[in-house]
């Protein structure tokens, strides 16, 4: 199993004296527990990550660390923790220059600020990193972060606003071939026609 081996990774890691490397495998093993649901659990292996790029000085790594505890903590619905730590990420990366994890980081602060009177902000946040994406030429990270967006408008009750983002997510999508995400963007224009 994939968490087995990342966990084998931090302990050699560890016994050679390589914080990066370590920290590399704490945050791999941060994304294979949020994908298991062990959301808390993640977070920890975000905080570790942290620690040791601060403890190599890897400014990259830390931005990267960063965006996961922001990321970790709007899973667990701690918002004001999730945009502290955002922000952070969104300036670091901005320093290095890094526009992929600028995105990354604009999308997981919007989604801290996805709540009842937040959505104005969040979808803001999905804009910066939609640009970014644009600006990249990436395009399957765009279509994510427009359907994203879709939800936010959609929980805004902007009807219209989510369907025209929805359809450009899935134009993306369909273009690229991504058959699965194209029926989950189809299903949700579904259910805004059946609203």
């Amino acid at each position: 199993r994939p968490y087995e081996h990342f966990e084998q990774a931090v302990e050699a890691y560890a016994q050679i004296g390589d914080a990066i490397g370590q920290a590399h495998a704490h945050l791999a093993i941060m994304w294979v527990d949020e994908q298991e649901g062990r959301l808390r659990g993640g977070l920890d292996h975000a905080r570790h990550a942290l620690a040791l790029y601060r403890a190599g000085d890897w400014t990259l790594g830390q931005a990267n660390a960063l965006n996961g505890m922001g990321w970790g903590y709007a899973l667990i619905g701690q918002p004001a923790a999730a945009l502290l730590y955002g922000r952070k990420s969104v300036q670091l990366h901005q320093q290095l220059g890094n526009g992929l994890g600028e995105s990354f980081a604009w999308d997981s602060v919007a989604y801290a600020h996805h709540c009842p009177g937040g959505y104005g902000q969040a979808a803001a946040c999905y804009q910066r990193a939609i640009g970014l994406h644009r600006r990249l030429g990436h395009r399957h990270f765009e279509a994510d972060t427009l359907n994203h967006l879709g939800d936010t408008h959609r929980a805004a009750g902007e009807r219209s606003s989510a369907r025209a983002v929805w359809q450009a997510s899935l134009d993306i999508v369909t273009d690229l071939g991504l058959d699965e995400r194209a029926d989950q963007v189809r299903t949700k224009l579904g259910e805004l026609d059946r609203d």
